[in-house]
């Protein structure tokens, strides 16, 4: 009798680890365990292209000269953003915001009122351009995207606790020969810079590997002369939670286009 009591006590005893380690505590492994950064960097680019949806806000400033921001919604298994974006310079002040889908970009008129083709509107085919460019710059996987993990220099450098989720943060030095790619993408008030010191941030999940954080900073000199500090800072978020919602001018765009 005995021994049958014990028995049970074991059993007992073996389900309660069990349960307490992997099961109703909700732990969940950690996906950066014991990997590279490289490794983690691969991993995280790959998940991204099949997220579902998620949301994100981008700020970049360039000294005192230039303010952006831009908030957005994107969906990249669907291929589909939606992104409103304003930009204060010494040149002025302006906002805009834009609807793509596949190859498909649309673009918010705001003085009009409406959405509008790249080729129904003058001047839109440029600021598409430009708005492509910046994507690649201000969506943190698009950015992720471009990053040679052969040639870069990748640095884990630990871990921090981001909206209550750790993660681990990697520093990504694409090198010199990266320059003129980022020299291309920047915003059009600062056509003609150069660029030097680029350094991108990743904080990503390590039970996820999604990216909660994104910094890029980096030297820019204009004309050879002034020498501005150029920060990008992205915060993301409702990981396969967040719609995309369409304004009722775009809908009405979109369904007349077909």
């Amino acid at each position: 009798m005995r021994w049958k009591i014990a028995l049970v006590v074991v059993i007992l005893a073996v389900g309660l680890y069990l349960i307490l380690s992997h099961g109703l505590t909700g732990d969940e492994p950690e996906l950066t365990a014991g990997k590279m950064p490289e490794e983690i960097l691969a991993e995280t680019k790959k998940k991204g292209a099949a997220l579902e949806s998620f949301k994100y806000r981008s700020t970049v400033t360039a000294g005192e000269q230039l303010t952006v921001n831009l908030r957005g919604t994107a969906s990249p298994a669907k291929k589909e953003e939606l992104l409103e974006f304003s930009w204060e310079s010494s040149q002025g002040y302006g906002e805009s915001a834009a609807y793509i889908k596949d190859q498909r970009i649309f673009v918010y008129h705001p003085l009009k009122n409406l959405w509008f083709r790249p080729e129904e509107e003058p001047g839109l085919k440029q600021l598409v351009g430009i708005l492509g460019n910046q994507l690649r710059l201000l969506n943190p996987y698009r950015s992720l995207e471009r990053i040679n993990l052969e040639k870069a220099r990748v640095t884990n450098t630990g871990t921090e606790v981001i909206d209550g989720r750790e993660a681990t943060v990697i520093e990504v030095f694409p090198g010199a020969k990266a320059n003129e790619w980022f020299e291309g993408v920047l915003p059009p008030q600062l056509i003609g810079a150069k660029v030097a010191d680029v350094k991108q941030i990743y904080w990503i999940g390590n039970k996820d590997l999604y990216i909660y954080k994104y910094i890029l900073r980096a030297k820019i000199k204009i004309l050879g002369l002034q020498l501005l500090d150029f920060q990008v800072h992205s915060t993301l978020r409702d990981f396969h939670k967040a719609k995309i919602t369409i304004p009722d001018k775009l809908r009405k765009k979109l369904f007349a286009a077909g």
